[in-house]
């Protein structure tokens, strides 16, 4: 849907609905006229009508949950362009770490989550001003030190992660016990009094397996 697009191409995955701020997107189109801005996901809550319409403002629609890597791929930087509002006060952008993954630039309005919870790793923009400079300086160049960040980040929340760091905890606890039951007191704590016949690690890493 977006070969053949002359210029970067900014992109924005996830429900084009009340929580985008369609003020700033128009801004965006009028103040980088020579990118193209993306929208892919399904239009609701909204008015299709009252969506701004610019030369260069692209609404691709939703789209197979498998193709979305492929758009990802395509982008020359990844837009959160969510209005800063009483509906957006406690959202939780769910594809921020998928986005991250892709290794692409990424530059977000100031969402209290992804200013808690990504503010290394994502661009973060006070005002439209900001996200238009925050756009210009990733199509310029990529910040390679947050790039590693958000790439770390990803892979840190990866199923292998979490299962590795379920399997080290799973190991600390059973050492604890066995400690505590060999009577060395020196090198037990509080945690030590888990019953590790309740966390049988086989059954643990089965439901994990079974979860995956």
């Amino acid at each position: 849907a977006l070969r053949g697009q002359v210029g970067p191409i900014l992109g924005y995955i996830g429900a084009v609905d009340e929580r985008l701020d369609y003020v700033l997107i128009a801004h965006l189109a009028e103040q980088i006229p020579e990118a193209t801005i993306a929208l892919v996901g399904p239009i609701v809550k909204v008015d299709p009508r009252d969506l701004p319409r610019r030369a260069n403002i692209r609404y691709i629609g939703q789209q197979p949950h498998d193709l979305l890597p492929a758009f990802l791929k395509g982008f020359d930087v990844c837009v959160m362009p969510f209005v800063l509002s009483k509906t957006t006060a406690y959202i939780n952008p769910t594809r921020t770490l998928e986005i991250l993954a892709s290794g692409k630039p990424v530059v977000s309005t100031a969402i209290t989550d992804v200013v808690r919870a990504f503010s290394e790793e994502v661009m973060i923009a006070e005002s439209p001003r900001e996200f238009v400079e925050g756009v210009r300086m990733a199509v310029r160049g990529p910040d390679i030190e947050r790039r590693q960040r958000g790439l770390a980040r990803a892979q840190g929340a990866s199923w292998e992660a979490i299962t590795a760091e379920m399997s080290r905890l799973m190991d600390e606890a059973v050492g604890r016990r066995e400690r505590h039951i060999r009577g060395d007191r020196r090198l037990a704590s509080p945690a030590d009094m888990i019953d590790t016949r309740l966390i049988s690690r086989p059954r643990i890493e089965r439901e994990v397996q079974r979860a995956l």
